[in-house]
């Protein structure tokens, strides 16, 4: 395996593959073998081939978490049956076998247990053996012909990896200016200092979202609360908050003047024009009913949540995340829940582990699956999830991204899941019909890591990072696991990168949620900035609880190096229990900002005062064929000899929505020599000469750049 390993890092992948077939060999149920043999295979133009080895990996996996299921749930028969076939089809008799008696102890009637125990009674002969031949791989393929490693002794210079910038600086610096601007607000989530451990819906904190709910030009604030949990008579109502920006030099808190009473335990937001009348909306994820807010165009907001239909619907979901973005094309925006985990028991459980109480893994509860509502264009919502194809068992969603990911004019769905294969929809459907997605993570790369490991993911970052005009994304991941660099190779095609680009090991003592690529010093190269904080307070057991956040400056190529605390700014030197974060640019210098949402800290607004950068052009897109909010566009710009892609994005990753604009850093370019757009119903505008250090408004169909260069 590390040769393998080491194989691809050297671009050698006929060789890679041969030594993960070799690791298979010897080891016929090693699953990362599997998995990296079936990537490296598609790499190389080879999907038919790489199919079985990928759906082994799946298998495998699948029963590595039927296992975990078995840890909290010890006795559940139903489980063990799930053990059982999945051992079977495996060829893995002798656990199948077992985990039927295992059944049987526990209620000799079981039927399917029976049953299970009297067919594969007659190959207890076999039993010595793990796998059956016939079902294994390693025994049924023959990889030989690709080459062995030939390599000398020592590392060659060639594979070491360097700075492929030649220009940025290492100077970024963000200013704490929550409270030079107004903004007074601490996430509530409901915890009970006296109680050991936490309970669930206790960790995951609250979600920010950028609105410019006024239309007055400049970003405003949303930021969402929690309450008190389980609701109490007479206990103080809290709610979110709204935030108005004030010609960039402060905050006015105007959620009452604006008519926002949201009072619910408020988890992520998403700000979008679901009427495609040119003023904002809200939607906000809550454990229990989700809310949408319609803004009336004047400054304030209407909840009208009842007459959509989502009324009653959500009651007794937990939304994580949630998205506005028209999925079927129609012009439409529509609605998309990334659901968490479901039961009663989310309200009160509380896990003891070594005699430690903490929150408990999402894989004690049941999975809830997602939701998406299809927007019927008169102000109402209709449930479509199950004829969608989002009907997929073991979600637990934290983070959604939505793009064009595979080039085809639709728009593609990533989630990000717990603890379990994370979720890629691909769209199948005609525009203006009811959407049809295909669940094709595992094919695509993004389901689990480089090692065929599911992660507890969370937080989703999605920008081109190495610079070759495709989407990458990165997710943060829980405390000592790898947060992991997906790279597009092809349209709709990703591999692990994380280790590649040095993202790894900067990231495994930490907890990751919120992330976002921001373009620090504006050299065109898209950094990451990140929140982390621990779920549970375990410093008697020597795991961090309260974290820094991070910051990694991509030097050219997407190789990423993280920066000192000491050098961005005294709010990176502090340690938080950081939750949603979202990009803006609050001053409209050009420079991106960020604002992060926090458990037991207040949020914080995070200035970008880099003395020393580049030029920049921003850009604003809105849509008239398509939605308004034109989510899915593609715009590229020619910087001297580079070509730079842009994508509109829906979704922003953990309980976010973003600064609707894109921030396109030219480094020392003063113009761009040629900007395309490209809208999500295929049609393309192109402008040339566009001069640098400038926001300029692109509205489909008109021929007029407002505020381009003469």
């Amino acid at each position: 395996m590390v040769r393998g390993r080491f194989a691809l890092q050297r671009g050698e992948r006929e060789v890679a593959a041969r030594c993960f077939w070799e690791a298979m060999r010897r080891d016929p149920e090693h699953r990362s073998a599997h998995y990296r043999l079936g990537q490296v295979l598609t790499e190389l133009g080879q999907p038919r081939q790489a199919a079985p080895f990928l759906e082994r990996a799946e298998r495998l996996l699948q029963l590595s978490l039927v296992l975990d299921d078995l840890f909290y749930h010890r006795t559940q028969v139903p489980i063990m049956e799930r053990a059982s076939v999945l051992n079977e089809g495996l060829g893995r008799i002798p656990e199948a076998f077992s985990w039927a008696v295992a059944a049987l102890q526990i209620d000799s009637g079981t039927a399917w247990a029976q049953s299970t125990a009297q067919r594969l009674a007659p190959l207890r002969p076999d039993l010595l053996r793990r796998t059956l031949k016939e079902t294994s791989l390693a025994e049924n393929s023959d990889l030989s012909h690709f080459p062995l490693p030939d390599w000398p002794l020592a590392a060659s210079e060639e594979t070491r990896i360097t700075d492929v910038s030649g220009a940025g600086t290492d100077s970024v610096q963000f200013a704490d200016d929550t409270l030079r601007t107004g903004i007074d607000f601490q996430y509530f989530n409901s915890g009970d200092p006296e109680t050991p451990g936490a309970r669930i819906f206790e960790t995951t904190g609250g979600g920010v979202g950028v609105i410019d709910f006024d239309a007055d030009g400049w970003p405003d604030l949303y930021l969402t609360q929690g309450c008190t949990w389980p609701p109490a008579t007479g206990a103080k109502l809290m709610s979110d908050q709204l935030y108005r920006n004030i010609r960039g030099q402060r905050y006015a808190a105007s959620t009452e003047q604006a008519g926002i009473v949201e009072t619910g335990f408020g988890q992520g937001v998403s700000v979008g024009d679901v009427d495609n009348d040119g003023f904002p909306d809200v939607y906000v994820a809550n454990l229990g009913q989700n809310r949408l807010f319609h803004n009336n165009g004047d400054g304030s907001f209407t909840d009208i949540t009842a007459f959509t239909g989502l009324d009653g619907a959500l009651a007794e979901l937990w939304t994580t995340s949630c998205m506005i973005a028209d999925l079927n094309g129609d012009g439409l925006p529509d609605l998309f829940d990334v659901n968490y985990a479901a039961g009663s028991n989310i309200e009160t459980l509380i896990c003891e582990e070594n005699g430690t109480h903490r929150s408990c893994s999402p894989r004690a509860f049941d999975a809830s699956g997602d939701h998406l509502w299809v927007n019927q264009g008169d102000g109402r919502f209709v449930n479509v999830s199950e004829i969608s194809g989002l009907n997929v068992p073991e979600g637990f969603g934290l983070g959604i991204i939505a793009a064009d990911f595979s080039g085809d004019g639709r728009l593609d769905v990533f989630v990000a899941n717990d603890e379990v294969p994370n979720f890629y929809f691909v769209n199948q459907n005609s525009a203006g019909s009811v959407p049809v997605f295909a669940e094709q993570a595992m094919i695509a790369g993004v389901a689990v890591d480089g090692e065929g490991a599911a992660q507890g993911c969370m937080g989703i970052a999605a920008d081109d990072a190495d610079g070759d005009g495709l989407t990458d994304l990165f997710i943060t991941n829980f405390y000592q696991e790898s947060n992991t660099l997906y790279s597009q190779a092809t349209r709709g095609q990703f591999f692990d990168a994380t280790r590649k680009a040095g993202l790894r090991d900067p990231g495994f003592a930490m907890l990751g949620f919120g992330t976002q690529f921001i373009d620090g010093e504006l050299d065109g190269w898209p950094d990451l900035v990140l929140t982390n904080g621990h779920i549970d307070d375990l410093t008697a057991l020597g795991e961090p609880w309260k974290m820094p956040p991070q910051y990694f400056r991509n030097s050219g190529g997407g190789q990423f190096r993280e920066l000192p605390a000491s050098q961005l700014g005294t709010f990176f030197s502090g340690r938080y229990l950081g939750r949603g974060l979202a990009r803006i640019d609050w001053n409209l210098d050009g420079l991106d900002d960020f604002a992060v949402s926090q458990i037991g800290s207040p949020a914080a607004l995070l200035t970008n005062t880099t003395a020393e950068h580049g030029h920049f052009l921003t850009i604003r897109l809105l849509g008239s064929v398509t939605s308004r909010d034109a989510i899915g566009t593609e715009v590229e710009i020619q910087k001297g000899d580079r070509r730079i892609v842009k994508t509109l994005f829906g979704g922003d990753g953990y309980q976010a929505s973003n600064h609707r604009q894109l921030t396109i850093g030219l480094g020392d370019q003063i113009c761009v020599s040629s900007l395309l757009v490209r809208w999500p119903d295929g049609s393309q505008q192109r402008w040339n000469d566009v001069s640098a250090d400038q926001s300029v408004t692109v509205i489909q169909g008109r021929e007029v750049l407002y505020k381009s260069c003469e």
